[in-house]
């Protein structure tokens, strides 16, 4: 791959990771907690094949991506434009692993695309028990706003107890997040993770969807 292709990459995945370049210690990134799930703490084991799009105030990018989650292991690859192995992020319990296949290194800890990712697609989803269409909780220094309908999940707000960042992130699924997903069902086609701490927009389009079954 191209040296300006590879940076062009680079630049794409710190802006879904981070929204800048420069690299804070591990754990004091603005908005990234200490706690995060382990995988075996997580239902289901599965594989999602999917289409990232970033948009920020340089324009937008798109990457392909595979995130696979068995037993006690997280797994995300990122793919080039010829469908080659870019980088490949592992989180086994609490701990991470990062192998790249780029002669230039990344500017921020890997790990905060996992974060990302929990934030995203692997919490944990109940709807209200009182019917209602609201599901306000805190969790990891931070206000969760939820909307339901239905018994799906339409639109989860995350926004830090102490201010700061200011202002919120917002995760959107314009068809609905079912509880079980991606457990035991697909998520939707179609999810968004708009970050207004950094100034970007994530675009997930999940191409598919595969159960694994444990041997």
């Amino acid at each position: 791959m191209p040296v300006n292709a590879l940076r062009a990459l680079l630049g794409v995945l710190c802006m879904s990771a981070c929204g800048g370049t420069t690299t804070p210690p591990p754990g004091e990134g603005p908005g990234y907690p200490t706690h995060i799930s382990t995988p075996s703490s997580l239902p289901g084991n599965w594989a999602l094949d999917q289409e990232v799009t970033i948009t920020h105030e340089e324009g937008e990018n798109s990457f392909r991506a595979v995130l696979q989650k068995q037993g006690d292991q997280l797994t995300m690859v990122g793919l080039g434009p010829h469908g080659g192995r870019a980088f490949m992020l592992t989180q086994t319990g609490t701990e991470f692993a990062w192998e790249t296949f780029l002669p230039i290194e990344l500017p921020f800890p890997p790990e905060y695309m996992l974060h990302d990712v929990h934030r995203t697609l692997l919490q944990p989803n109940q709807p209200p028990v009182d019917g209602s269409t609201e599901l306000r909780f805190e969790r990891y220094d931070e206000r969760i706003t939820e909307s339901w309908r239905d018994s799906k999940l339409y639109e989860r707000t995350y926004e830090r107890l102490d201010g700061s960042p200011s202002g919120t992130l917002v995760a959107r699924y314009p068809d609905g997040l079912d509880p079980s997903a991606p457990a035991e069902t697909s998520p939707p086609t179609i999810v968004t993770f708009e970050n207004n701490w950094h100034g970007y927009r994530v675009t997930i389009r999940t191409l598919s969807y595969t159960p694994i079954t444990a041997p």
